[in-house]
């Protein structure tokens, strides 16, 4: 992600929301991604609700910090993307146009896998510090992941997006985005299916259009995973990707089993 956003928006501040834990140490997760095209990281306590099933939701509460404007102090505007994502197109910048915000807090695109709700892992967003407390209030008393929260914290506030900038799910199968107009590819789905899951049968599907969590992974638009598996062996992305990666990569290009 850090490097697509190099590349694709060279003059804009990259930070990265880093959750403090004890394994891999921080030192060595900072200088990594500093390497990998980050410019500021914020480190922010590790969040666990006390009812949130543990595992399948790790690491992704400390979204709520997302809004804590003590956080970005000098930010009036942020554009936030989930790490499961990759942005593919210099069209980013659109993100950054003020009037995207001129009448709401917030503007998301619908999740496709749930489209009575916005699917919180692209936003572009004022920090709050009403709204901060409201949301983190709503992630820590409950079980679920950060996006419930969100959506009931902003209810009636959100202004939508062109789902270009968050292709997930059934977005290009159900006809409401198109792969070759896509800005920002978001892997949705279970963790084996992600797009930079290191497994070298899972790349090696990818390379050829496969790899899709057929329940709510960015299903209809194999192109994607393809172009991202291109990506990611790059010679530009090979010397920022982990080790492990790097080295599953190689597997799956070499077609050794």
């Amino acid at each position: 992600l850090g490097e697509s956003l190099k590349l694709h928006a060279p003059h804009v501040t990259r930070i990265a929301l880093l959750e403090e834990l004890q394994n891999p140490p921080m030192g060595f997760v900072e200088n990594w991604l500093q390497s990998a095209g980050w410019d500021k990281l914020k480190e922010v306590p590790s969040l666990v609700p006390r009812n949130a099933v543990l595992g399948i939701n790790d690491g992704i509460h400390m979204k709520a910090m997302l809004f804590n404007d003590e956080i970005f102090a000098g930010y009036d505007r942020l554009v936030y993307i989930d790490s499961d994502a990759w942005v593919r197109s210099s069209k980013i910048a659109d993100l950054l146009d003020p009037s995207i915000l001129s009448s709401m807090p917030i503007a998301m695109t619908y999740d496709w896998n749930d489209p009575k709700m916005f699917n919180t892992g692209v936003m572009v967003y004022r920090p709050n510090r009403a709204m901060f407390h409201e949301v983190f209030g709503m992630v820590m008393a409950g079980w679920d992941h950060d996006q419930p929260s969100i959506n009931a914290a902003f209810e009636g506030q959100i202004a939508t997006l062109d789902p270009v900038f968050n292709v997930h799910g059934p977005a290009v199968s159900s006809g409401n985005a198109t792969a070759e107009d896509a800005v920002i590819v978001h892997f949705t789905g279970q963790v084996p299916s992600k797009g930079m899951f290191a497994d070298a049968d899972h790349l090696r599907s990818m390379r050829f259009g496969g790899g899709a969590d057929a329940s709510y992974g960015l299903v209809g638009a194999g192109c994607l995973y393809a172009e991202y598996f291109r990506w990611m062996a790059s010679a530009r992305c090979q010397q920022v990707v982990s080790h492990l990666l790097r080295s599953e990569l190689n597997k799956a290009l070499s077609d050794v089993e």
